[in-house]
């Protein structure tokens, strides 16, 4: 479904469809992730769900990084998934008030891209 209704936007951009299908689906997931953290009761509970949220995002910062470009999508500008996946990623910012055990939810060290775009 995604294909029929978006393949024209992805092909409007030097991103290949399957690429931007691969970065939307770690998008919804590491959105997943966040609705879990609002549960953790300590911070062992917190390990787990937090390495899978730091592993989504490493996929953004490298990807970010290989791709040598401000957006997800290309040089050329924003394509979906970058209007999906930015507000959340200022919104993430706000994990300390959801759940006290996070001190930094994306350390600039850990991801300068993410952080600066």
């Amino acid at each position: 479904m995604f294909r029929e209704h978006y393949g024209d936007v992805c092909h409007s951009h030097s991103l290949p469809v399957s690429i931007a299908i691969t970065d939307i689906d770690h998008f919804f997931q590491s959105i997943m992730i966040v609705y879990t953290l609002g549960g953790v009761q300590s911070e062992e509970d917190l390990k787990k769900p937090l390495e899978n949220f730091n592993s989504k995002m490493d996929y953004f910062e490298q990807e970010l990084v290989k791709r040598g470009t401000k957006f997800l999508g290309g040089s050329e500008g924003p394509m979906l998934v970058d209007y999906l996946a930015w507000p959340f990623f200022e919104r993430f910012e706000a994990l300390p008030l959801i759940c006290k055990f996070i001190k930094d939810p994306l350390p600039e060290s850990r991801f300068p891209k993410l952080v600066s775009s």
